[in-house]
């Protein structure tokens, strides 16, 4: 809770700003990819708007009318696999594309097979190259986490990205890149970190711990 809470708050802040964005009156299709906590304070938002996606099927929740979809999103790779899903207004997929050995460009193209036309993806991810990982690298450690660990259903990071990386993918995919910003909004209790990340606040955006892009289906 204490590690993620300002994260998701950038997040609701984000998603209001999306839904906000949308024609006036329509009911928001929202797909929240990778089931966690997250989900409970979507639809706490936005009630009966939130359907999710997600590889085990332990984490979902269904809630109404609203629908808990299964999919590896690796399989995006295969076009005949793909799910038909929504269209919906704005997809969440914060945390997940770096548990992902599927190339990005591939992987947002098969989400944005499942937006409106001007529907829009709000994507969190950490930063390949920020600082506390340039320093444990000059300090001679590996900066990520071994493949060993993790299970099926919750894998390692297999590749974490570059804000460039991000952009550069979802313009391949066909998509347009609307925003996109670094921050530190990883917090946890201990005063280091909170040390920390106000120096990161002082240092340019690329050396922030977490990774923030919106992109949009064009019209």
């Amino acid at each position: 809770m204490a590690f993620h809470v300002v994260r998701w708050a950038h997040l609701l802040s984000h998603v209001d700003v999306l839904v906000n964005r949308l024609p006036a009156g329509r009911h928001p299709r929202i797909l929240d990819i990778g089931v966690s906590l997250q989900t409970r304070l979507l639809r706490h938002n936005y009630p009966g708007c939130v359907d999710t996606l997600d590889i085990d099927e332990s984490r979902t929740e269904p809630s109404g009318d609203e629908q808990d979809h299964l999919f590896d999103l690796n399989d995006l790779y295969y076009e005949d696999r793909r799910p038909r899903l929504g269209p919906y207004d704005v997809i969440v997929m914060c945390e997940v594309i770096e548990h992902l050995y599927t190339p990005p460009a591939t992987v947002l193209a098969g989400v944005a097979s499942w937006m409106t036309t001007g529907g829009y993806l709000f994507l969190q991810t950490p930063n390949a190259v920020a600082l506390h990982k340039r320093l444990t690298a000059l300090a001679g450690r590996h900066p990520y986490m071994e493949l060993s660990e993790g299970t099926r259903t919750s894998p390692p990071h297999f590749r974490e990205y570059t804000s460039a990386e991000l952009i550069a993918a979802g313009r391949a995919a066909g998509l347009q890149v609307v925003a996109h910003d670094a921050r530190n909004y990883f917090s946890g209790s201990r005063r280091g970190t909170y040390l920390y990340n106000r120096l990161c606040e002082a240092l340019p955006p690329g050396l922030r711990a977490g990774l923030s892009v919106t992109y949009r289906r064009p019209d």
